[in-house]
């Protein structure tokens, strides 16, 4: 199954990304924030594993 395209996802992707970065802040973590392009381009980039990850599996 391939990736759907970045536009169908990008809200969804902010999304998620926001709330991750909201929870992470409130334990004082020391964030690397990326934008929901970096994420995604890193997510259907070249996967060297065998196993095969979705978008459903990292993003929920």
């Amino acid at each position: 199954m391939a990736a759907p395209p970045y536009e169908e996802i990008e809200e969804i992707i902010e999304f998620r990304l926001n709330q991750v970065f909201e929870l992470l802040n409130e334990f004082e973590f020391e964030l690397n924030t990326c934008t929901p392009r970096e994420l995604y381009d890193y997510l259907t980039g070249e996967n060297f594993k065998e196993t095969r990850v979705t978008f459903r599996d990292r993003i929920g």
